[in-house]
């Protein structure tokens, strides 16, 4: 989806991507390893594009929202020890 959105954007004369990352790249649980590293994943593909894309006037950040309280949050991860 990214290489799409870019390309019409280098078409369109620039732009800005915001992908979806985490806390969790930075500060994570031992019970949530693969949402971490998905997670992970995604801060190294912003970097990447932002290298690739900005010399053709396309921005590309990530932004990491915190957890936030719901009732899957409440009872897997905010009361984890």
């Amino acid at each position: 989806f990214g290489q799409a959105v870019g390309r019409h954007m280098v078409a369109q004369g620039g732009g800005s991507i915001v992908n979806m990352a985490s806390t969790s790249v930075q500060m994570t649980m031992p019970t949530i390893p693969a949402y971490a590293a998905s997670k992970g994943g995604i801060a190294s593909l912003t970097v990447a594009m932002s290298l690739s894309l900005a010399p053709r006037r396309v921005r590309v950040n990530a932004i990491g929202p915190g957890t936030i309280a719901t009732e899957l949050s409440r009872g897997q991860l905010l009361n984890d020890p």
